[in-house]
């Protein structure tokens, strides 16, 4: 090794994250990690203690401006809280006070600039963090030596003062363009579900079948390159606009950004939710990350399983199932926004378990408070603890009239959302003691290892629906009192819902689902011993059935619910039965027939032969008759 080793500081809000790259880090000879931290604030700490060592004279101090070579800084850092000190807040900060450090920045998304906005002059390159770790590592080797790094980025911008961002091309045509597109993806979207409906049949041919199913990868083929041509780029937060670089405030609303909700002037702007999972584990829980160990299992580290569904999040998330869903009348960002925030606070929950050491066999008594937990976090994360609408007229009762908080008018709604719909979201248990203690999954009375592909897609599945079914459970409140306040339909609202007639019809809809859902399916589904489930598929919602044992469940059904099973078990009962005999019946005239239609040929043919013989002698007759004269 010909020069020192590079030094490194890492700064990472994911502390499952920040061990395994800090550990990729220690494996190389020319770098050498002196510092890691989650925060903005403890790591303008540690960069001071390097500065500035307790004893100079021990060792040669680093320069003042250089007291390490490359910072790591996690594009995502202080997202998730309100007053935590952001990656923008902290490049300024890094600026001012050490010019000669050089920064690469983490993030998610394969572009390097996903904001659009200057960076300062110290940001020397960028990462995506689903990079190999040989590459990572020639990244930081070549930013350390004081080139950059973009990897296949372009149009990098470096700030030299303070800095605007870049207008994207819009206006008038962006906006026709954009409903020609949203349209367009409605139209494959009633092709697909069309498709889908006719394929189901019984009675296609081998055939017809394929061809069906070739149509239906072309409309998929059709919706997923107008996504790609629609897709805007991933929203990010400009750079702070306050003088001072110590200011943890950052703006919420990026510039052309719609309906996003406004704050009013005595509310201070609640923060975006982020679309990247930042893990909430406890900073006093040790325990949790593992000391000896870099590399951590699917199970132990459940970051991939989440990660795999946030990128199925971000797409169109149209509804391809036969039924209608509570989600389907918010607008596309509040959709991804709402499934996100769900995501990140089950995350959370499952974060409290592990510091609680909650163990598999405590999970029965605590599923229910588990599953509200999960509701109630979610509701107060997305709507904004203290954020107010004013009714107006719009509801009748006078004891809401006015301003109020959102959020503990729609938490009153818990006990008829949790006996509703909560408690009937299925294998939450399973899943539970599967990303906790490893549990293995039982697959149509299989039992799967944990690290096996369909234990893990299995769970994914799981995953899938019951973020989606506490999302219809967190607009079901939203829909029954305020679903007509001018203010929710502006901000959460598609825009074909906006009429009260269109929310009174999306309402009934919801009403004769619940009602036939109640009284016929999921009987019938106790009855086959199954679960229906919606999943992230196709850049849609859709529904999948799993076996499932329901005994239990099937013993406890009385009144129309037990008649479903009966009147189903009676048809199973005759329908063979009333089948067999039809088909002999079928049988039976179809040999009567045939045998019917062979005598009235014979007879047919006897008739036309007489008439020949006839006619053969009678000409023959008048021959003789002509040769005699």
């Amino acid at each position: 090794m010909s020069h020192p080793p590079f030094q490194l500081l890492l700064i990472e809000q994911d502390p499952i994250f920040l061990l395994g790259l800090s550990s990729l880090c220690q494996q190389s000879t020319d770098l050498q990690v002196v510092g890691q931290t989650t925060d903005g604030t403890r790591a303008l700490e540690i960069l001071s203690t390097l500065a500035n060592p307790a004893d100079p004279s021990a060792i040669a101090p680093p320069p003042a401006d250089r007291p390490v070579d490359v910072v790591l800084l996690d594009l995502e850092l202080g997202r998730t809280e309100p007053d935590g000190v952001t990656s923008f807040t902290l490049m300024a900060e890094l600026g001012q006070r050490y010019p000669g450090v050089s920064l690469l920045l983490l993030g998610r998304s394969p572009n390097p600039n996903p904001t659009e906005t200057a960076y300062p002059r110290n940001v020397k390159g960028y990462c995506p963090k689903g990079i190999a770790g040989a590459e990572l590592i020639q990244a930081i080797g070549t930013v350390a030596s004081g080139e950059t790094y973009w990897g296949r980025g372009g149009n990098i911008r470096v700030s030299t003062g303070q800095s605007r961002g870049i207008s994207r091309p819009g206006g008038l045509i962006g906006l026709i363009l954009k409903d020609l597109g949203l349209s367009g993806l409605r139209q494959i979207d009633a092709e697909i579900r069309q498709v889908d409906q006719y394929v189901q049949g019984d009675r296609l041919s081998d055939f017809d079948r394929l061809f069906w199913q070739g149509r239906r990868r072309e409309l998929l083929t059709a919706r997923w390159m107008v996504n790609k041509l629609l897709a805007p780029s991933v929203s990010e937060p400009p750079p702070p606009q306050s003088a001072n670089p110590t200011d943890r405030r950052f703006q919420v609303n990026s510039p052309g950004q719609p309906n996003r909700i406004q704050a009013s002037p005595e509310r201070p702007n609640r923060p975006r939710k982020s679309r990247n999972l930042a893990s909430l584990v406890p900073a006093s829980a040790p325990e949790l990350l593992s000391p000896t160990g870099s590399e951590l299992s699917p199970i132990h580290n459940p970051r991939p399983l989440l990660e795999a569904i946030a990128e199925k999040i971000d797409t169109p998330l149209a509804n391809l199932t036969d039924t209608v869903l509570e989600i389907d009348i918010l607008n596309l960002d509040k959709r991804q926004e709402l499934l996100y925030t769900i995501l990140h606070q089950f995350e959370e929950i499952l974060a409290q378990l592990r510091y609680a050491q909650v163990q598999a066999t405590e999970l029965p008594s605590k599923r229910d408070r588990i599953i509200r937990d999960l509701w109630e976090m979610s509701v107060t994360a997305y709507f904004g603890k203290y954020y107010s609408i004013n009714l107006g007229l719009a509801n009748s009762s006078p004891s809401v009239l006015g301003e109020f908080d959102l959020v503990p008018f729609l938490l009153e709604e818990i006990e008829i959302v949790q006996g509703a719909l909560l408690n009937k979201i299925p294998l939450v248990l399973d899943l539970l003691a599967y990303l906790l203690h490893q549990i293995p999954l039982v697959i149509e009375n299989v039992i799967y290892s944990p690290e096996d592909p369909k234990s893990i897609a299995h769970a994914s599945a799981l995953l899938e629906n019951l973020i989606i079914q506490v999302a219809n459970a967190i607009i079901q409140p939203l829909l029954n009192r305020v679903a007509d306040v001018e203010e929710i339909k502006l901000n959460f609202l598609d825009k074909h819902w906006l009429s009260t007639r269109e929310i009174e019809r999306f309402r009934n809809d919801l009403s004769w689902k619940y009602r036939r859902q109640n009284l016929w399916l999921e009987p019938k589904a106790i009855f086959e011993s199954r679960h229906w489930l919606y999943i992230l598929d196709d850049g849609g919602i859709k529904k999948t059935q799993i076996y499932s044992p329901r005994r239990q469940e099937l013993v406890q059904l009385k009144g129309l619910r037990l008649g479903v099973t009966l009147l189903l078990e009676t048809r199973d009962a005759i329908s063979p039965r009333i089948k067999a005999i039809l088909l002999s019946l079928g049988n039976s005239g179809r040999y009567l027939l045939i045998q019917l239609g062979k005598g009235l040929g014979l007879i047919g043919r006897g008739i036309l032969q007489g008439i020949g013989s006839s006619f053969q002698e009678s000409r023959f007759s008048r021959n003789r008759e002509e040769q005699n004269r």
